[in-house]
């Protein structure tokens, strides 16, 4: 209905206006009507979260909604901001990490999936990267949070739009993917390991019997040498990891379990900057990412 009116009350000013101008002035034709497009399409409201529970500091805080493809998104950093919590943004690996007061929300760019803790859940649709902010499905998103965050959330969308009281589990238990079950004393092995050289480093992917939790690794840079990962909980056969080839950029790994945990150090063949590690529910595997420093010439040693 909106782009109806717009492109009548255009073809309005374009018929009276613009096709009425002189010949001197026609060669302004087509900035009088971008001028005119333009200014109509500020006039149009953009729509905005508003967090009715709970009360916030600062009620008027804006929280960005857009649509795609007929469903409505939400700006992750709004939604924090408005919140006052403190978020951790990693840009190479498109996550961004929420610290509530009760858990930690990790949402990461083109995944439907969405952690609480180490609780994975499924969204319909994907978050989405927008001109290098984070969104996420309106409705899905704050159900969830309701369920595992902020237990008192309501909200409405946009001015004098309709107020949406959560009352009940909107999402499908069956959309809980899995909860890790490790319990205190159990080492899950650590079966295989596959690496992939890509264009901004490697990927490195190790297959587990079990689940894990992000807090159960620890990872450091030993100089531009050696990158150590070190698995709580796990066990391994030593000999059978450390004797599979890596790729180019790593030269090799050497496994070491000690009882109650593994560490693995692999031997760079090139200058990481970075790296990021978490695991993954679907492939129940550790996925390991060594970033290269970006828009550099990195040597081989």
């Amino acid at each position: 209905m909106i782009l109806l009116s717009l492109n009548f009350r255009c073809w309005l000013i374009y018929e009276y206006v613009v096709r009425n101008f002189p010949p001197v002035f026609m060669k302004f034709k087509l900035i009088t009507i971008f001028i005119l497009l333009i200014t109509l399409l500020q006039s149009i409201p953009a729509e905005q979260l508003t967090v009715l529970y709970p009360v916030l500091k600062d009620p008027n805080h804006s929280i960005k909604v857009l649509s795609v493809d007929k469903t409505k998104y939400v700006s992750v950093e709004d939604f924090s901001r408005a919140f006052n919590v403190r978020t951790y943004y990693r840009k190479e690996s498109g996550k961004i990490v929420l610290f509530f007061p009760k858990n930690r929300v990790k949402i990461t760019a083109n995944s439907p999936f969405i952690m609480f803790d180490a609780r994975l859940m499924q969204m319909p649709q994907p978050a989405l990267l927008i001109d290098k902010e984070m969104f996420v499905p309106v409705k899905t998103f704050m159900t969830l949070m309701k369920e595992n965050t902020i237990p008192d959330l309501q909200y409405s969308i946009a001015a004098g739009s309709e107020e949406y009281f959560i009352k009940e589990n909107r999402v499908n238990q069956s959309a809980v993917i899995a909860t890790s079950v490790v319990k205190r004393g159990d080492l899950v092995r650590l079966n295989e390991i596959i690496y992939k050289e890509r264009a901004n480093g490697v990927a490195v992917k190790i297959v587990t019997q079990g689940t894990f939790q992000d807090s159960d690794f620890s990872n450091f840079f030993k100089g531009d040498d050696w990158f150590y990962l070190t698995v709580y909980g796990a066990d391994c056969d030593s000999a059978a990891l450390s004797s599979i080839k890596p790729t180019n950029s790593l030269l090799r790994v050497e496994a070491v379990p000690t009882g109650s945990s593994v560490q693995l150090g692999f031997r760079l063949g090139r200058q990481f900057k970075s790296a990021d590690v978490h695991y993954d529910f679907r492939s129940r595997s550790i996925l390991l990412s060594l970033f290269l420093p970006p828009n550099q010439d990195i040597k081989r040693k």
